[in-house]
C-alpha cells in the first residue's frame, strides 16, 4: 500500500509540471504565455536529488505583445513549479569496513533505515536582470514553498552465522541491539525490503540565487546556490538511537540546470 501510494504521488506531481493550460489550443483574444522547462542536479547538505522544473508567466497585451523571445520579454515576475526525488544522507554517516570477515563490505554502523525524498515545490522568480543575448549574463531569486514526502525502508545486511560445514552470510533487517558489529559483512541490496516502507510527510521551503547563460537564446544553463528546510511530521528513523534522529533538516545546496523555451498562449475557457 505505502509503495503504491509513493509512485501516485509521484505521478501526480509529474503530471502538473507537464499538463498546463498553455499547451492547450490558443483562443482568440488570449494574452500570450511563456513556458521555460528543464531538469536540474541538486546537491545538498543533507544528500542530492534530480528535478524536473518549470517557470511560465504571461505577457501583457499591448506594446510588448511583439516580444515573444521567454529570455528578452520585459517580465519582473515569473510562476516556477518543481518536483524532484532523491537521497537524504546524514553528514554524520561513516562507513566501515569489518576486516575480521573475508568478502565484508563498507556499511554504516548503527543506521537502520534507507530514505528517498521526493519534493514537489511552487514559487515565484524574481527577474534581477534578462539575459539579451548569447554573451549576456542572467541573473534572478527564486523563492518557493515545498512539500516533502520522504519514504524509509529497512536497512538489510549481511550477517555472518558461524556454523560447522554451514557457515556463511544470510541478508537480514539491520537491528544493532541483535547484531554484533563483528558479524557484519556489510550491507545487503539497497531495494531489499523496500515494500515495507512508509512515507513521512512534511512542508518546507527554499530560496536561491541564479545566474543562467546559453549559446542559444532559447535554451538556458544554470548555476543556483541557495538555502532549503524541510520540516516533518516525525523524526525520520535513521539511526538506532532515538536521540540521534531528527525531524528538521536545514541545508545549504548548488544546482546545475538546463531548461529550453516552449512559446504558447495561454488557454482561456468561457
Amino acid at each position: 500500500m505505502a509503495l503504491r501510494f509513493q509512485v501516485a504521488c509521484f505521478l501526480v506531481g509529474l503530471m502538473g509540471l507537464s499538463t498546463s493550460p498553455a499547451w492547450g489550443q490558443p483562443h482568440a483574444g488570449d494574452s500570450p504565455s511563456q513556458n521555460m522547462i528543464g531538469m536540474g542536479v541538486n546537491v545538498r547538505h543533507f544528500g542530492y536529488d534530480v528535478s524536473l522544473w518549470r517557470e511560465h508567466s504571461k505577457m501583457p497585451l499591448g506594446p510588448q505583445k511583439k516580444s515573444l523571445n521567454f529570455i528578452t520579454a520585459p517580465l519582473n515576475t515569473r510562476n516556477f513549479q518543481s518536483i524532484s526525488l532523491g537521497i537524504i544522507k546524514d553528514p554524520r554517516e561513516i562507513k566501515v569496513l569489518n576486516e575480521r570477515l573475508s568478502g565484508s563490505k563498507p556499511f554504516v554502523i548503527e543506521k537502520i533505515k534507507h530514505s528517498i525524498c521526493a519534493h514537489i515545490g511552487i514559487g515565484k522568480v524574481y527577474v534581477i536582470s534578462e539575459r539579451q543575448s548569447r554573451s549576456d549574463l542572467g541573473l534572478q531569486i527564486t523563492v518557493a514553498g515545498q512539500i516533502p514526502l520522504n519514504y524509509s525502508w529497512p536497512l538489510y545486511i549481511w550477517w555472518y552465522q558461524p556454523a560447522p560445514l554451514t557457515d556463511g552470510y544470510v541478508s537480514v533487517a539491520y537491528d544493532p541491539k541483535i547484531h554484533n558489529v563483528a558479524l557484519v559483512g556489510g550491507n545487503a541490496s539497497y531495494s531489499e525490503g523496500f515494500a515495507d516502507g512508509y512515507i513521512t510527510p512534511g512542508v518546507g521551503a527554499s530560496m536561491s540565487f541564479t545566474a543562467e547563460w546559453g549559446s542559444y537564446r532559447n535554451a538556458s544553463n544554470r548555476l543556483s546556490v541557495g538555502l532549503s528546510a524541510d520540516k516533518f511530521v516525525k523524526n525520520l528513523p535513521i539511526w538506532h538511537r532515538s536521540e540521534m534522529n531528527r525531524n528538521f533538516f536545514p541545508a545549504l545546496f548548488v544546482t546545475f540546470a538546463a531548461g529550453f523555451e516552449s512559446k504558447s498562449k495561454s488557454t482561456q475557457r468561457p
